[in-house]
């Protein structure tokens, strides 16, 4: 296994000319920390990453060796870039990571598909790990035809919650699937969804008393029939389905990825593939918490962009990575695309060689710079490696860094009831201290009293009860987090 420190000068010229600048304004693209492209001879690729609870990154993707077929890679950096461990999971058929989220413990949780267990047409595979990537327990889900699991995390119970398509009972056509689970990952219940033609899903997240889904469907909205829709579907806590939207109009359109944003609403990325030019551009759609339509915008150039995936920032906005054919040095490229709240483009950047560079996954870091993952045939040992990119602060150059930051939010589900889930980012270790207070500013609950925490992305539940136990009334709510010398506040609402 080789790993590639890719240096400035096998970046972008646009990269190269930024680093030697002065700092950067907080609406312009930031600077390339580092790159790193690890693999061998043979195929290797990340699909999915997430930030480790040290500061460092976790990337799950694949590895294919010459007869072997395909194994799941878990692959863990340290926040310079440096690897810090790597694991396999896998039979004798073809095994597929789509994605890896932080678990409560410190582990992970990866969602996942496998043709060696089981059966070979395919089924949904839920792998946990703890902090060190040795699983911990795994479990498979799917009847007899084609099973994906596409997306996977923590509920706030402990529990799981899993979705993808489901090729059963449907005569060779796909439906969506989800899978509650509890803490150890035995099934509590499993839904399907879908019409008369194809549904995928490729992302779930838990909301106020249910989750939501975001994939796409042949089924229901404006396409010609055969032609894919982005569709967003709400349910109860029991899976059943509340309602659902599409977006799209006669064209091609599909959703890869979901967020909520902080106003208890949710952003929706993928493409839009016009019939005419034959091209796709990415395409965000961002919703109020009942899944209607607030504004959708493309981004593209002269050939392909697709958003495979987005992360929120600080300031109430959005990133959006995905290859790029239009930008960039050659082929295909990582593009980020940033934006404000109403989704106008505040920038994007790119990063590759000559040859065809991809991300699949972007997250923002405690710091307020983003890292991303995919793949690069640009650089590396083979035909396809591992492909890591961290990229600064926007406010700050290499060699001008921003002030670190510490961050409070999203808070989820917001209405909440009758528990919340609270976000923070530190951006160095620091004493935390976390409290809810009413309108008035009167303490409620402490939450996190004094606590030695990490840099990183940590979460708390608040179950809507005071420092005495007692439930509070419903209203809003405001929670501070004092970490240090700094202090954040956001607000919620709870209902009854």
């Amino acid at each position: 296994m080789k790993i590639s420190d890719i240096g400035a000068g096998a970046l972008l010229p646009l990269a190269i000319f930024l680093a030697a600048g002065p700092a950067l304004a907080a609406s312009s693209a930031p600077d390339t920390l580092w790159t790193r492209a690890l693999g061998s001879a043979d195929r290797e690729w990340g699909t999915s990453i997430a930030e480790a609870d040290d500061g460092g990154l976790v990337v799950a993707g694949g590895l294919e060796r010459a007869g072997l077929g395909r194994d799941i890679w878990l692959v863990k950096f340290d926040s310079a870039g440096e690897l810090v461990w790597e694991r396999t999971y896998g039979g004798a058929a073809n095994d597929d990571a789509y994605a890896v989220r932080p678990t409560a413990d410190g582990g992970y949780i990866i969602a996942a598909r496998t043709e060696s267990y089981l059966d070979a047409n395919g089924d949904f595979w839920l792998i946990k790990t703890d902090g060190a990537g040795v699983l911990s327990w795994s479990r498979f889900f799917g009847g007899l035809q084609d099973d994906r699991a596409q997306y996977a995390e923590q509920t706030a119970d402990g529990g799981y919650v899993v979705c993808g398509g489901t090729g059963d009972f449907t005569q060779n056509l796909m439906d969506v699937l989800l899978v509650r689970t509890d803490a150890a990952g035995n099934e509590l219940w499993s839904r399907t969804y879908g019409g008369a033609g194809n549904e995928k899903a490729y992302a779930v997240r838990q909301t106020d008393g249910g989750f939501v889904l975001a994939g796409s469907t042949e089924s229901f909205g404006y396409g010609v029939p055969g032609t894919a829709d982005m569709w967003l579907v709400g349910t109860d806590a029991d899976g059943v389905q509340d309602w659902s939207r599409t977006f799209g109009g006669t064209d091609a359109e599909n959703a890869y990825a979901l967020g909520i944003t902080a106003d208890g609403g949710f952003i929706l990325a993928g493409y839009v593939g016009h019939y005419g030019s034959g091209t796709q551009e990415m395409m965000l759609v961002r919703t109020d918490a009942d899944g209607n339509e607030m504004w959708s915008g493309t981004f593209g150039g002269a050939g392909d962009e697709v958003a495979y995936a987005i992360d929120t920032t600080a300031d109430g906005g959005f990133i959006a990575c995905g290859p790029s054919e239009s930008q960039g040095a050659g082929g295909y490229d990582v593009l980020l695309v940033r934006t404000d709240a109403a989704g106008d483009e505040l920038w994007r950047t790119t990063a590759g060689g000559a040859a065809n560079d991809f991300a699949f996954s972007v997250l923002r870091t405690p710091e307020g710079g983003f890292a991303a993952a995919g793949r690069t045939e640009s650089f590396g040992a083979g035909a396809d490696d591992l492909y890591v990119v961290r990229f600064a602060p926007e406010s700050g150059s290499v060699d001008a860094p921003a002030t670190p930051r510490h961050g409070l939010g999203p808070i989820y589900p917001n209405p909440g009831n009758p528990s919340v889930t609270i976000r923070y980012d530190l951006a160095g270790t620091a004493s935390v201290e976390l409290v809810v207070l009413d309108p008035a500013g009167r303490r409620v609950r402490t939450i996190v009293d004094g606590d030695v925490t990490p840099a990183g992305r940590h979460e708390a539940v608040w179950t809507g009860r005071d420092q005495s136990g007692r439930p509070v009334a419903a209203g809003v709510y405001l929670f501070r987090l004092t970490a240090g010398a700094s202090t954040c506040t956001a607000r919620a609402t709870l209902t009854k």
